[in-house]
């Protein structure tokens, strides 16, 4: 066995030194965990020592497995279910040459593994850029006497685009399985429709055992910093599927609960906050230090949506017919007629940029710089004959598809549209500054609260009433519109149980009045 893994190995080295990097010939298969034509070619395709192997080759032939890194379709397109039916996942729908990888049995040499992270391992002997990697593993229901079907398959991870690499590292976390599974991997390349499969036997062996959860939190305290940070354990995860809970030590002397929490600190530059998350038998900690100062000269982002985003600029092929200017002191842009967008972040082009009025067409491309391939993606304009546009924006796109640029230096924000209908961002509130009404007379009782607090106001007259709540960032979070309403003293409940700690601003308006006020929600 140790001579024919040492074959393996010189073979596959001269294979990549005697060999330029050819798209006719072979490129890839996971060899962590390894997968089944990998596992074979190791064993040697003409002695195998596996019997799941040996029939392989009997039923099919050698040549499948000195092909070990050919399981692909040069249609796949991203069309993957598609083309591929259920019983041939593993041989890439290529059952004439690769069929002996979709036999159904249980004796297929298996990888131990445990729920958790693990790490998928992707050797390419002829690398090529990826537009993604999708890995899935079985579902519970599933046992080694079935079909690997795609409903069989739970995805794990889609990755982002990656440029060539001979050896690529897909991190996952495999959630509690027992017995014998299924990992399935799928690279999509980015420059043709070619595709790769590889089929991963694993071994999560006969009993659950229960693991300690993974403590995970990301903080923000917004572009410009300072006290005032929203704290979120999301990405914390039970590798049983066990619920969790979260206790939150901010470092000052105090505490909070929950998974979304936000906390205001004083006189303080830094903080240690330690997040603990329980499964109810263990327990798991993680501590990190936060920065509380606040850039000086910064400008908090006017109307930011997500910006800046954490990740490049995804791939947008768009035109807009509206565009809403938000803020103060932007560019004058009612004269658009349209504004066009192509940009492929797979292939880092940018080809449209441009604005057309009824009697003019211009392209930016020629005054714009950008980086919308990199984290916190933004553009410069330099030269625009359009009054107050040039300058830098955070550039986004929000959940409908629109093209949000936010002004850097924090008055204005442009949102391109495909709808009639304003975003409406909110502005961002002070606690500091409300308005006083006393005709509507109206408070929230109780305050500070923890799940439910009631708003009690009066009306001389009768009128429509329209409730809305914001938290600080401007942020509608709440709307409660009721009809006409009678002259008299009413109550509202007001149910933010699934909201972050942290104050809000309620608002309260009536046909002829309306009413600003603050609540704090502590958990």
């Amino acid at each position: 066995m140790k001579n024919k893994f040492l074959k393996a190995q010189i073979f596959i080295c001269l294979f990549l030194v005697a060999t330029p990097i050819q798209y006719i010939l072979s490129h890839g298969t996971v060899t962590y965990p390894p997968s089944r034509v990998w596992n074979c070619f190791q064993e040697g395709p003409e002695s195998p020592d596996s019997p799941a192997c040996e029939d392989a080759i009997i039923g099919w032939g050698t040549q499948a497995f000195y092909d070990w890194n050919e399981v692909a379709r040069m249609d796949a397109g991203g069309m993957h279910q598609a083309i591929i039916s259920d019983g041939n996942l593993a041989s890439a729908g290529r059952p004439d040459k690769y069929g002996g990888l979709d036999q159904v049995r249980n004796d297929w040499v298996a990888t131990s593994v445990t729920p958790g992270p693990i790490t998928v391992t992707w050797t390419n002997t002829a690398p090529h850029e990826t537009l993604y990697y999708r890995v899935y593993i079985t579902k519970a229901s599933w046992t080694p006497d079935q079909p690997l079907t795609w409903d069989s398959l739970e995805l794990l991870v889609e990755t982002a685009p990656r440029p060539s690499a001979a050896t690529d590292n897909i991190d996952v976390i495999l959630p509690q399985r027992t017995g014998k599974h299924v990992i399935y991997s799928v690279w999509q390349r980015s420059l043709t429709a070619e595709a790769f499969y590889s089929t991963s036997d694993v071994d999560f062996g006969s009993s659950e055992v229960n693991l300690a959860p993974e403590a995970i939190f990301s903080s923000d305290n917004g572009y410009c910093g300072g006290p005032n940070v929203d704290f979120s354990a999301a990405s914390s995860y039970d590798p049983n599927g066990d619920e969790l809970t979260y206790t939150w030590d901010f470092g000052d002397g105090t505490t909070a609960e929950g998974a979304e929490v936000s906390h205001s600190y004083e006189n303080l530059d830094t903080a240690m906050v330690t997040l603990t998350v329980s499964d109810g038998e263990f327990s798991t900690g993680t501590t990190e230090t936060i920065n509380l100062v606040r850039t000086p000269d910064c400008n908090d982002l006017f109307c930011p949506f997500d910006a800046p985003r954490e990740s490049a600029l995804p791939s947008v092929n768009e035109t807009y017919q509206f565009a809403y200017v938000k803020g103060d002191n932007g560019p004058d842009l009612s004269d658009m007629f349209k504004f066009f967008i192509n940009w492929d972040l797979n292939n880092s082009g940018l080809y449209n940029f441009d604005y057309q009025t009824i009697g003019t067409y211009t392209s930016f491309l020629d005054i714009i710089t950008h980086n919308f391939n990199e984290t916190n993606p933004e553009v410069t304009f330099s030269g625009a004959q359009i009054e107050r546009l040039d300058g830098s924006y955070f550039v986004t796109i929000d959940n409908d598809g629109n093209l949000v640029m936010v002004s850097k230096t924090g008055d204005f924000t442009i949102y391109f549209s495909k709808s009639e209908v304003e975003p409406n961002c909110g502005q961002v509130l002070s606690t500091d500054d409300f308005e006083s009404d006393t005709t509507l007379g109206i408070q929230n009782y109780p305050n500070p609260f923890t799940k439910t607090t009631t708003i009690e106001y009066s009306l001389a007259q009768e009128s429509p009433v329209s409730l809305k709540i914001f938290d600080l960032k401007g942020q509608l979070v709440k709307t409660i519109d009721n009809n006409l309403q009678r002259a008299g003293k009413h109550k509202v409940v007001v149910d933010l149980s699934n909201m972050n700690t942290g104050i809000y601003i309620y608002v309260i308006k009536t046909k002829n009045a309306s009413a600003t006020k603050r609540m704090i929600l502590k958990r």
